[in-house]
């Protein structure tokens, strides 16, 4: 997508693109976020789950 300010193209970033740093954001906190020692577990991750499904909903 692209907008014109001050005669200039700006290229906005899209919906999935959003979607897509939101979730890396949120992959990285669970990951800093386990206070307790245990391991991250990749199969409990809602955020890997989300990108799973944004990256399935892009082959469509």
């Amino acid at each position: 997508m692209t907008i014109l300010r001050f005669g200039r193209k700006l290229r906005l970033p899209s919906t999935r693109a959003i979607k897509y740093e939101l979730l890396m954001m949120m992959l990285r906190d669970e990951m800093l976020s386990s206070h307790t020692g245990k391991p991250f577990i990749a199969s409990k991750s809602y955020a890997i789950a989300k990108l799973r499904q944004l990256a399935g909903s892009a082959s469509v």
